[in-house]
């Protein structure tokens, strides 16, 4: 539905920084934090110190658990061994113990083989209490805040590892009353007499963690929900177990009927009318204006019903402080429809927060006894003073955007925990953003690949310059990689995909799989998950295609970006006629894409380098794929270490190319980034002999083309070397540049011959 947005001139011209998120790539987990995660080494019987890592409950207690748990060699997903725990014939759970930092968040990923249905088992971080003595004598842990709960296991598929992740916040020093940071991955299993292996346990850490506020996860029911009010940002949750049990009504995660997505939220009230007993904790800032949004579908007369949000003076027992936004009869409960809630609230002083964290909740007052009630798209925001809106909205809605005199701008999709607000569709404000205006722009978008690239392997859809904001959708041969970035467009993402797999089976293109990229960081910004995975059936990740007569496998799922860089395509193509019988240095050789090209081209010697190993080994492999292995040799070295050493050793080549990662994704550190080309090109400029060929690259948009030209100048007059210019050249055409968003225009490519002064 298309909503109404006023907002400022000034704002509206924001909108172009989109490609800043597109291109962004620093997504890269960083500070591995569990050991013996793959349970490789023998693991401890007792709780160890943080940094120990793998952890299991004493001897006592294994007994008391009445169950196997040990280090199995019978299956393991990789190494040799694996985590085997067999079930008692009653519910139970297990600990293990790590380091966290405060105010910070993590990953967790780890894999499991179970031949039954643990779907309704759930998987816990809770900060660390204290050991206190129970009844039997025997130390057990009890635990201070719970810091994330989620039903991560999937429905059985016997016979095959699998996969869970997700991330959570580690909180603050009032989460861990024993004044030490330490975590505890727990695994609560509702099942009996089964047994599950687990195996490469992974924590690490991401960053510090943003201010949560105005992002509400799982607001859509997808993730099931916690049984208990959950940390700050991890979205919706339940009363605790006795209160669940003191409600005498029913509420619980349903397919039956959903406003958006796969699931709702059911509740039927108790024999009796009172609170609903659902709970919705979110932190906020003080003194801020929120909105709350949510859609409900009402089976019954709910017209005496209230809700209210209050802020929260004991997060435990969800007791109150003060009503924030007044009790608002909001429902309309004679149509059986899906409807809209929304109100705003201010978050108030200090003295309305008794709890160390500005905590509030939502609450519902006065259900009508026996009725019934779907809660679905739960969402909170925080209002900011840079957009003057009018009329209803939510979070990821197509909205028309006016300037301040009223001159409508276009259409675009909201979100107010974005940086971009407003991510423009058309200008034409009459549009339906419908099936047949998402087909037309697809279909224009693969009608323009058809004519400017080869579409073997290609980038199909490429955001704004496709007109289809926050969406990158790569071709490798007949498998799509999608990456989406923008909540607007991520409700789109599968209609567009089966688009685009219609538009190609037109073309005698039968699409055999799709998988998403969507786990770069950026999509924080948007309040949306990392997601990564199939989307339809699985298959073989690993896909080989061939660009410029150079076959290249290429890993999907575990490589940089979608998987390989098609940017450089024809900037690869135009280094083949320098390289015959020559002799070529690759650095940054990543896969080994620009080596390969040389060496197929007819170099008599080509030696490409990385830092990365797995990114080595791949390019041995295809250099072993294009039968050149005798001529092309990969490294794994620093090439800021190495190239001084070939310096040294009086080295000299007919080609070096230079393919470096983005040395700034940001104005603010241009500098150092000037400093870190200047070097690279200067070292290889020394390498090169006379009347040799520099190739030489940035793919950053923060890095100009005029910037990026003086820095290669300045590195020839500091080595006196003098440079003539082969030819200037940008990002392939499947990567347009719109003139309308400088941030489009980012490759910039050069070849030079470089002489010496004479």
């Amino acid at each position: 539905m298309k909503r109404v947005a006023t907002v400022l001139m000034a704002f509206v011209l924001l909108i172009s920084s989109l490609f800043i998120l597109v291109n962004a790539t620093d997504d890269t987990a960083e500070g591995e934090l569990f050991k013996n995660g793959g349970f490789e080494e023998p693991f401890s019987l007792t709780v160890p110190n943080a940094e120990q890592g793998i952890a299991q409950w004493t001897d006592e207690q294994k007994k008391q658990f009445n169950a196997g748990m040990e280090r199995s060699d019978e299956k393991a997903h990789s190494g040799n061994y694996s985590m085997k725990i067999k079930l008692p014939s009653w519910y139970q759970s297990t600990s293990f113990r790590f380091g966290v930092k405060p105010k910070m968040r993590y990953n967790i990923e780890f894999w499991y083989f179970a031949e039954a249905d643990f779907s309704t088992s759930s998987v816990e971080i809770k900060a660390h209490k204290n050991l206190n003595v129970n009844q039997w004598g025997n130390k057990s842990i009890e635990y201070g805040a719970n810091l994330m709960q989620q039903k991560i296991f999937a429905d059985n598929e016997s016979g095959k590892w699998k996969k869970a992740s997700f991330e959570f916040s580690s909180g603050e020093k009032s989460d861990y009353p024993s004044g030490e940071y330490v975590a505890y991955l727990r695994f609560q299993f509702n099942i009996k007499e089964q047994t599950i292996y687990l195996d490469d346990i992974k924590v690490t850490e991401l960053g510090e963690a943003k201010d949560p506020a105005g992002i509400l996860t799982n607001g859509g029911f997808e993730d099931d929900f916690a049984y208990y009010m959950p940390y700050i940002g991890q979205g919706i949750g339940q009363w605790n177990a006795k209160q669940i049990s003191d409600f005498k009504g029913k509420m619980e995660v349903t397919s039956e009927k959903s406003y958006s997505g796969k699931k709702s939220m059911y509740v039927k009230a108790p024999t009796w009318s009172g609170v609903g007993g659902i709970a919705f904790g979110f932190e906020v800032k003080p003194e801020t204006d929120y909105a709350v949004e949510f859609r409900y579908y009402a089976k019954g007369d709910f017209s005496n019903s209230t809700v209210s949000v209050q802020s929260v003076n004991n997060n435990q027992k969800c007791t109150y402080s003060k009503n924030l936004s007044g009790s608002l009869k909001y429902w309309d409960g004679t149509q059986e429809k899906w409807q809209k809630f929304s109100v705003k609230f201010n978050s108030g002083t200090a003295e309305n927060y008794d709890a160390e964290k500005y905590i509030a909740q939502i609450e519902f007052a006065g259900v009508p006894q026996n009725t019934e009630i779907y809660f679905d798209d739960f969402r909170i925001a925080e209002i900011s003073d840079d957009l003057i809106l009018n009329g209803n909205f939510e979070n990821g809605d197509m909205i028309t955007v006016h300037d301040f005199d009223g001159y409508p701008m276009g259409q675009g999709f909201i979100n107010l925990n974005s940086k971009i607000r407003v991510r423009l569709m058309t200008r034409d404000v009459s549009r339906e953003i419908d099936r047949d205006f998402l087909y037309e722009r697809v279909k224009n978008a693969w009608e323009y690949r058809k004519k400017v690239v080869d579409t073997g392997s290609c980038r199909l859809i490429f955001g704004e310059a496709d007109f289809l904001p926050g969406l990158v959708v790569d071709k490798f041969s007949d498998v799509l990689v999608v990456e989406s970035l923008a909540l607007g467009i991520d409700r789109l993402k599968e209609q567009i995909i089966e688009i685009l797999k219609e538009i190609l089976r037109q073309d005698g293109i039968e699409v055999r799989g799709v998988y998403e990229r969507s786990d770069a960081k950026v999509r924080q910004n948007e309040g949306m998950e990392r997601v990564k995975g199939f989307i339809g059936k699985e298959f073989d990740t690993n896909v080989q295609i061939e660009e410029n007569g150079v076959k290249y496998l290429v890993d999907v799922k575990d490589g940089q970006k979608t998987g390989f860089f098609l940017d450089q395509k024809y900037n690869r193509l135009a280094i083949q006629k320098l390289c015959k019988g020559a002799r070529v240095l690759d650095c940054f050789t990543h896969t080994g894409s620009f080596a390969l090209n040389a060496a197929v081209a007819g170099a008599r010697e080509v030696t490409g380098v990385d830092a990365s190993e797995l990114a080595v080994e791949q390019a041995s492999k295809n250099a072993i794929l294009n039968g050149v292995q005798d001529r092309a040799k990969f490294l794994c070295r620093d090439v800021f270490e190495l190239l001084p050493e070939l310096e040294k050793k009086g080295e000299k080549y007919d080609v070096v190319i230079l393919d470096p990662p983005a040395f700034t994704k940001s104005r603010s550190s241009i500098k150092n980034a000037v400093k870190g080309y200047r070097e690279i090109n200067l070292r290889a400029m020394k390498l090169v002999k006379d009347g040799g060929f520099l190739a030489t690259c940035s793919c950053s948009h923060f890095m100009s083309y005029e910037l990026f030209t003086e820095t290669i100048g300045q590195a020839a007059r500091n080595v006196h070397k003098r440079l003539r210019q082969v030819e200037f050249r940008t990002q392939a055409p499947d990567h347009p540049i719109l003139w309308a968003a400088d941030e489009s225009y980012y490759l910039k490519f050069y070849i030079f011959q470089v002489v010496d002064e004479k």
